[in-house]
């Protein structure tokens, strides 16, 4: 780093030399941070399971149908997403199952969409127990049924596909947590190595007195002890104010 009328410079050079230096550090920092993700992933979070039950809704049970008929249809399947997802629908599911949990609960793991342009609603349920979660997604294709057709005086809707217990948690991602773990270890080191490079405005060698002061180097003084293995440098300069200042005091008192 090299300081200029108060503007700080920036060696990228000394600052990819000063990362290189680090990179065990970094890698290590890195590694570190993806076996502590991978430890919360495998052994801590507990996974989260999805299962889904479908609907389809249709107008009237008749063979023909005509172009307003399947308009009237699609704009039943939003009326009945939003039904399916009343209170009064979970106070029933909670009550055919026995759960032991409040609606608010229920409803914060229940998802209903219906996909752009189709009749079909999906009744989407997660939890952690697999089992649990496809009785409730079934449980509540069958009260949506019986409630929308005695609401809205239509046929009951299809049930396009039931829902089926899940083998696999859709959360955690544990690959996932292990490779974001790994990146922001390294990030986060990175970062730091950066910090610390820039916040270093101590003089270490020869070359960065030369460099930055801008002075010629004519000797250098080492220590006893500790010191001697950081070694001390004496700034006996050529060139500067203050030591041709000293030159000329020298020369004065010899009479020169």
């Amino acid at each position: 780093m090299k300081y200029e009328d108060d503007v700080m410079e920036i060696d990228l050079l000394e600052l990819l030399l000063a990362i290189r230096d680090k990179i065990a550090v970094i890698l290590a920092t890195a590694v570190i941070c993806a076996g502590l993700a991978g430890v919360y992933s495998f052994f801590i979070a507990q996974p989260v399971y999805q299962s889904t039950s479908k609907l389809y809704i249709q107008a009237q049970s008749s063979s023909a149908v005509s172009l307003s008929e399947l308009q009237v249809s699609s704009t039943l399947a939003h009326d009945c997403v939003e039904m399916i997802q009343s209170q009064s629908i979970s106070e029933d599911v909670i009550g055919n199952l026995g759960l032991q949990m409040e609606v608010k609960d229920l409803q914060r793991s229940l998802s209903v969409t219906n996909p752009e342009d189709t009749r079909i609603i999906n009744i989407t349920i997660e939890g952690h127990d697999p089992q649990q979660i496809t009785e409730i997604a079934n449980e509540f294709a069958a009260v949506s049924r019986a409630r929308i057709s005695e609401v809205m005086k239509t046929d009951k809707p299809q049930i396009w596909e039931k829902a089926t217990v899940p083998e696999k948690p859709i959360r955690p991602s544990k690959r996932r947590n292990v490779m974001m773990g790994f990146l922001a270890g390294g990030v986060l080191a990175g970062l730091a190595v950066v910090i610390l490079f820039l916040l270093n405005d101590t003089i270490k060698s020869q070359d960065e007195i030369e460099k930055y002061l801008e002075l010629n180097l004519l000797a250098v003084i080492p220590m006893d002890g500790e010191q001697k293995k950081k070694g001390i440098f004496a700034r006996l300069a050529g060139s500067g104010k203050g030591a041709q200042k000293k030159k000329r005091r020298r020369s004065k008192k010899h009479g020169k």
